[in-house]
């Protein structure tokens, strides 16, 4: 299982998927990285050394290639939509409806199995696919993106 370590106090974006985005400043950045359907957390920092003990593997992409890079593809790259800092619960909120029993499950990105502390939220912007450019935020549900404390050093796992 591939395993990650934190560097700092760092964010884990929630916008259809979980990252890693740099730490907060006196106000939120208007953009971090974002890769989707993956569910992998991004080491945000200098050089990434092994961590002893742990079990490193090549992960294979299940979906084909996109019709661009990945930098310039908007549902991969979350710096091309941006976000706005919003006002929320800091806290998982149940908005209803259907669930999926196999999506990864948020607790097991930590080590100690924690439901972990949120420290912001914000809104994605839309994408508007037919001028490949931003749109307006995305306000339903009134949270797409959430910040959330991990410690330094902290190992962080591929979600189960």
């Amino acid at each position: 299982m591939k395993t990650f370590r934190t560097l700092g106090f760092s964010l884990v974006a929630v916008c259809l998927v979980l990252l890693l985005a740099p730490p907060l400043a006196a106000e939120p950045p208007r953009s971090a990285p974002l890769t989707a359907r993956v569910f992998l957390p991004l080491l945000v920092g200098s050089e990434c050394q092994n961590i002893a003990g742990e079990i490193y593997a090549a992960l294979v992409p299940v979906s084909p290639p996109t019709d661009r890079p990945a930098a310039q593809h908007a549902d991969l790259n979350l710096e091309l939509r941006g976000y706005a800092a919003t006002t929320g619960i800091l806290d998982l909120v149940d908005y209803g409806g259907k669930t999926d029993g196999k999506a990864p499950k948020l607790f097991s990105l930590f080590s100690d199995n924690r439901v972990p502390i949120f420290s912001s939220v914000s809104q994605v912007y839309d994408w508007d696919w037919a001028t490949n450019r931003r749109a307006n935020l995305i306000l339903n549900p009134p949270v797409t993106l959430a910040g959330m404390q991990v410690a330094p050093d902290e190992i962080l796992r591929v979600p189960h």
